[in-house]
């Protein structure tokens, strides 16, 4: 996740919707690592195809 704010809260906080919006971030990163990882391993795979072409 980038610095930065992307959520706003106002006060006084309901604790659920924290936690709600909490999760949600952590899951959203969660997915970001995910992907790059994937993406990180496609010039890999394309090498080793090229290779066997």
């Amino acid at each position: 996740m980038t610095l930065g704010v992307s959520e706003f809260l106002a006060k006084p906080v309901n604790i659920e919707d924290f936690l709600t919006r909490v999760r949600t971030q952590l899951s959203i990163c969660g997915w970001e690592k995910s992907i790059e990882a994937a993406f990180s391993t496609i010039p890999k795979q394309s090498n080793s195809a090229a290779g066997k072409a």
